[in-house]
This record gives structure tokens, C-alpha cells and sequence, in this order.
């Protein structure tokens, strides 16, 4: 699928909209069923349920993205809070992307919105953790980090100005099975 052609709406959830609850369980269910989520598909009893359980919780959301109308990606986030900053922060706990859109830059521009919704909520970073498995999403990252033109892209930059995006620790969990988090990435707002 051609980007050019594609017309691509990334937006937060709202847990009680029909469509959007919908399309959480589409995306996550596609994400179980992918060797990264495991190889599984959830059951229809939690695909029902998990919008109206993410609803009760204030301090979670989610970043939608469609293409052409059809659910395309997903990023469940919840927040945290950091006693060193004594501000709050932003888990990413899930980033998925359904197998026929990837390579659209999805997952960029939903954490893009994340990022937003980070500021707006006055948060002092973003965590993330990326699978020891998981080269494709751990390629994009690490280029971003290294990427030249970093400083005019807040959120991908590996600059120290304020108000950019950096990266501000990796922590490498050596030895773990696969499947496991090999890396902490800490983004600083």
C-alpha cells in the first residue's frame, strides 16, 4: 500500500465509542496472533470486555490509527508517575501495527499523538519497552537516536536541547529468554 495514496487518521480512543472499541480488539487480537504477541488469538470474552476496563482506568488511553477507514495500529498507554521528577509519566505498554499496513510509518506517527497527549498531561517522560526479538521495532529507534536530522523532530530527537526527544537511558537486560523486554528506553519530555 502506497502512503501517497492511503489516507491515514491517527486519533486517542474513546473506550465507549462502538467503532473505536472495535478496533482496539481488531489490532490487539492481530498483535496476539503475530509471533511477538505470542502466536495466540485473545479470547472473544476479553476483546468484549477490554475497552470497558480500560475505560475505568483515568490514567489510561489509546492511540488509534485507520487507513482508509480499516483499524491499522494500536498504542495502549498508561501513566505512571516519577518520584525523582515528582511529575507524572507515560508507559507505552503496547504499540502494534496489523501486518498489511506496516512499513506506512504507523508507529511513529501514533507515538507522535502519544506524545502529545504526554505534554497536555504535563508528563516528564515516556517509557517504553521493546522485545530482545523485536529487531524491526528496535531498527527504527535506534535510527532515530542516530538519525542527523533529529533536533527538528521532537519525540524521535537524540538532541539535549529542551523540549526534544531524547534518550535518555537504555537498559539492556542481558540473558533474558526471548519474548522478554531486553531494553527500558526512557524518553525525557
Amino acid at each position: 500500500m502506497e502512503m501517497e495514496s492511503a489516507e491515514v487518521l491517527v486519533l486517542q480512543a474513546s473506550y465507549t465509542n462502538p467503532v473505536h472499541a472495535e478496533a482496539i480488539g481488531v489490532v490487539l487480537n492481530a498483535y496476539a496472533q503475530d509471533p511477538m504477541g505470542g502466536g495466540h488469538a485473545l479470547s472473544d470474552d476479553i476483546l468484549q470486555r477490554l475497552p470497558g476496563e480500560l475505560a475505568k482506568r483515568p490514567h489510561a488511553f489509546s492511540v488509534l490509527a485507520f487507513v482508509d477507514g480499516e483499524p491499522a495500529g494500536l498504542v495502549n498507554c498508561f501513566e505512571g508517575f516519577s518520584t525523582f521528577a515528582c511529575r507524572p509519566l507515560v508507559n507505552v505498554h503496547d504499540v502494534s501495527v496489523v501486518p498489511k499496513f506496516r512499513g506506512l510509518g504507523l508507529s511513529q506517527k501514533m507515538l507522535l499523538k502519544v506524545e502529545n497527549i504526554a505534554r497536555q498531561r504535563g508528563c516528564c517522560k515516556i517509557t517504553l519497552e521493546v522485545l530482545e526479538g523485536n529487531a524491526v521495532a528496535r531498527r527504527p529507534m535506534a535510527s532515530s537516536v542516530l538519525h542527523p536530522a533529529c533536533s527538528t523532530r521532537p519525540m524521535v530527537a537524540c538532541c539535549s536541547g529542551p523540549r526534544t526527544f531524547n534518550l535518555a537511558a537504555i537498559e539492556h537486560k542481558k540473558g533474558r529468554p526471548s519474548g522478554r523486554p531486553s531494553a527500558i528506553v526512557y524518553f525525557g519530555l
